[in-house]
């Protein structure tokens, strides 16, 4: 049966990693195999149709002007103005996307500070008023884009300096119609010189400033497609994004409470701050609530804020890690790693972006080695046979896997139409980790139990104890027969409050009837005749080791019914077990003509005010009553009446 459970957990993680991947792989449209690529500055779309091949990357050769800001009418008409001072040589052909620190004017590479021009010309078969759209993520650090002279989105504000610079860091989506090339521009253009070719055709124009980041260009592909294919991935990415961050957020709130609760999980509290940075991480990354008013009103704040809470992500995560499966190698790594988040803090705080994104290549490496470092974490683990060490093993392999993909598209060696996997790998982490943590959470109430249980177990009651022994003694002064019975009655009554091959809440129904039995027996020798002890039990029932109960519930609740009910009367009584089985429940029933309890005293029983301990033995019935909810959602119930007796029942589903 447990093999069976393990195959079905493995077998549902299989399928929600499955299910995500081919959503994230569904969130992008169909495309064909080799869609067209943008040739010396233009990109042919006139075979491509938007509404069945889907939205596509424009990348490819663009014309790249360095240090210049040029608008459409100079693009236009420069080459053959007199007054222009652009020629042939002014421009080169640059890949996108790509960091302008690659490209090379006069055999030299350019440097990360500056400002350029980006122009590419579209040529499709579309009419002129058609709607398009362009999912933009982000240049560095500000950039106007242009469709023919109209401009179409910016984000910051352009300059030739530093000062007239405004950084900000906002993906956005927009949408645009096709400019009527007849009519475009300052200098009409008479409809006899406009060529079919001119027609659905346009120029993209992009003004790009960097005076804020130690690397600047083109550096993340923009996709364009028809306004319905591109509001549908829109609206995809925000919900994806949404998703992800509600379930980091409810998942910080639901682990820092359990940590105040339950200050002994330390591991939640480096759990619930984990969720908390990835919170901003992840915000940062797709720009949709938090850093939103950040990024458009400080970029160096944006920044610091990104880098800051993507380094501790990685030293909580490191220090959750250690909390589970401590090793003499998480350890080291954890302190190596504690040193790195130092220093780079120092640097965050004390310098600006343009320094220490300088270093960015090197936190790619870093990080990497983190994840490379989990995965070692993670299989010592699952050599010392940790539970569940397989499926953290899971985990921390599809993020690895998906940051090695991220990485390589951000530095754009691969640029798949799919896009990125980071997001989905993110979802999955966060669904095993909410499955993983849940299940340690309930293993510690488990454990904490079982504790509890096995410390009630190892507890023999001292007066029990003595009251036994003296007994059997002045037995077996007279009835050497009786005593023997009495002594067997006892070794057999130990031995089932010790061997318990399980200290979970369910034993055999077996184990809890001899126990009771055995009990009985030996307190009706001891009181000689003052109380009487009546089983009645379906047959069935007796030696059925299928059948699982609550471990100690039927002993005590004897034991107290002949404590406090039958032994304070001066005559005694009897008192009555019944255990009956209705289809597919179990009732068991302990009554008792004893002293009985008052109204009052009722009400107060099963308060947690009233800890009502059962003859010294620690098992209170508010415990039992607790256990019994917890197992199956009701406890005891219990009906007394003054000087008349007590009954107390409660029901077992098997």
């Amino acid at each position: 049966m447990k093999l069976n459970m393990n195959k079905l957990i493995y077998l549902t993680i299989f399928y929600i990693i499955t299910a995500i991947f081919i959503l994230a792989g569904c969130a992008s449209e169909p495309a064909k195999e080799i869609p067209p690529e943008a040739a010396n500055g233009v990109l042919n779309l006139t075979q491509w149709d938007f509404e069945s091949d889907g939205n596509i990357w424009i990348d490819g050769e663009w014309k790249f002007y360095w240090n210049k800001f040029l608008y459409y009418n100079e693009l236009k008409n420069g080459l053959k103005s007199d007054k222009s001072n652009l020629s042939d040589k002014s421009y080169l052909y640059a890949e996108v996307p790509n960091l302008w620190t690659q490209y090379q004017i006069n055999d030299r590479h350019l440097e990360g500070q500056g400002f350029a021009t980006y122009k590419l010309s579209v040529k499709t078969n579309l009419p002129p008023g058609t709607l398009l759209g362009l999912e933009i993520n982000t240049f560095s650090s500000a950039y106007n884009i242009y469709i023919n002279e109209k401009l179409a989105a910016s984000n910051g504000r352009v300059g030739k300096n530093n000062a007239e610079e405004i950084g900000e860091y906002r993906p956005q989506t927009v949408i645009f119609a096709i400019p009527d090339t007849v009519s475009s521009g300052s200098s009409m253009v008479s409809p006899a010189s406009s060529t079919e070719s001119e027609a659905g055709s346009f120029d993209i124009i992009i003004h790009v400033s960097n005076f804020k980041s130690a690397e600047g260009g083109f550096w993340n592909s923009i996709k364009i497609g028809s306004s319905k294919n591109i509001l549908a991935q829109h609206d995809y990415i925000v919900g994806q994004a949404f998703f992800i961050l509600g379930v980091l957020y409810f998942s910080t709130i639901f682990f820092t409470f359990l940590f105040l609760f339950r200050r002994e999980l330390r591991y939640t509290l480096y759990f619930a701050i984990f969720c908390f940075l990835a919170i901003f991480a992840i915000d940062m990354s797709s720009n949709i609530i938090i850093t939103n008013f950040i990024s458009t009103t400080n970029f160096n704040w944006f920044v610091f804020i990104w880098y800051a809470s993507t380094t501790w992500i990685w030293f909580f995560w490191l220090l959750f890690l250690n909390e589970f499966y401590r090793s003499k190698f998480s350890t080291l790594v954890l302190k190596a790693y504690f040193a790195i988040s130092i220093i780079s803090q120092i640097l965050y705080s004390f310098t600006t972006p343009l320094f220490y994104t300088e270093f960015t290549y090197i936190w790619y490496f870093i990080e990497t080695l983190i994840l490379f470092s989990s995965v070692v974490i993670v299989l010592i683990a699952v050599k010392k046979g940790c539970k569940r060490a397989w499926l953290n093993l899971i985990c921390v392999l599809i993020v690895l896997i998906s940051y090695i993909y991220n990485f390589l598209y951000w530095i754009n060696e691969i640029n798949y139409n799919w896009g990125e996997f980071l997001s989905a790998a993110v979802s999955v982490f966060m669904l095993i980790q909410i499955f993983i943590q849940a299940e340690r959470v309930k293993q510690f109430y488990d454990d904490k139990r079982a504790s509890e249980l096995k410390f009630l177990q190892s507890q023999i009651k001292p007066h029990f104890l003595y009251n036994t022994l003296n007994t059997f003694v002045a037995i077996s002064r007279y009835d050497m027969d009786q005593a023997r019975s009495l002594l067997i009655d006892f070794s057999k009554y130990l031995r089932c409050s010790f061997d318990f091959k399980d200290l979970g809440q369910l034993v055999p129904i077996e184990n809890e009837i001899s126990l009771a039995q055995y009990y009985a027996r030996i307190e009706m020798v001891r009181f000689e005749g003052r109380c009487d002890v009546v089983f009645d039990i379906d047959d069935d029932l007796k030696n059925d080791f299928k059948i699982m109960v609550p471990l100690l519930v039927l002993q005590p609740i004897i034991e107290n019914g002949l404590v406090h009910g039958i032994l304070p009367k001066p005559e005694g009584g009897r008192l009555d077990v019944s255990i009956k089985k209705d289809q597919n429940t179990i009732i068991f029933s302990v009554k008792d003509n004893g002293a009985g309890m008052g109204s009052e005293t009722l009400e107060k029983l099963l308060s947690k005010d009233i800890l009502y301990n059962a003859a010294r033995s620690g098992v209170g019935i508010q415990n039992i009553d607790s256990r019994l909810r917890s197992l199956y959602g009701k406890g005891l119930t219990i009906k007394s009446t003054l000087k008349v007796g007590t009954t107390i029942t409660w029901q077992v589903k098997v």
